[in-house]
């Protein structure tokens, strides 16, 4: 009989904290510099990573953000990047240090007391001190537990996204002349 209640309680208490958990649900990335700048999506100093239109990535600190340019700082180095140079931009998110803190709390606290209600449901040597103490105990754990979890996982963003890539097509013929060889050397870029 103990053993259905704890899994009955348990139960109940793991579809509570389910049902706690809020949906997230993420935002489109600007397409245009004006977006970003006027969507406030990115600070001062903020450190920032940069897909080039080549592909690659540069990490660097916002220097300022006009509707056509955004200025960054790479080490000492400003840089300046027009709207058709950037494929996308990326950021690590906000996020408060305390909110993996305050969910692990009540985990603990929420494991606690659906364990005591399963185990010392007709027991006189589970008090309410009994309850109090296990809850703010396991609590404590599942908060420590809760801002590690929080503080290992890094949550990054795409703030900037260009819709369509410019096209920019080119074709190079270089001469190759030398005493063994003549000929040229065609080069496609797309």
């Amino acid at each position: 009989m103990r053993f259905n209640k704890f899994w009955r309680t348990s139960l109940f208490g793991t579809m509570v904290l389910a049902g706690i958990v809020v949906p997230l649900h993420a935002q489109n990335p600007a397409s245009t510099f004006e977006e970003l700048r006027s969507g406030l999506k990115l600070k001062d100093k903020e450190k920032i990573e940069i897909t080039d239109e080549n592909g690659q990535k540069l990490k660097a600190r916002v220097s300022s953000i006009t509707s056509q340019t955004l200025t960054v700082t790479v080490g000492k180095t400003r840089r300046d990047f027009d709207e058709t140079q950037v494929m996308s931009i990326r950021h690590r998110r906000p996020d408060p240090w305390w909110n993996g803190m305050l969910i692990g709390l009540g985990t603990g606290a929420a494991i606690a007391v659906s364990a005591n209600l399963a185990w010392c449901h007709d027991s006189y040597d589970c008090g309410a001190g009994w309850y109090v103490s296990s809850a703010i105990g396991t609590g404590l754990m599942g908060m420590g537990i809760g801002s590690l979890i929080d503080f290992s996982i890094r949550k990054h963003e795409q703030v900037f996204e260009r819709k369509s890539r410019t096209v920019n097509n080119t074709l190079r013929v270089a001469p190759i002349a030398n005493k063994d060889t003549r000929g040229a050397k065609l080069s496609f870029r797309f």
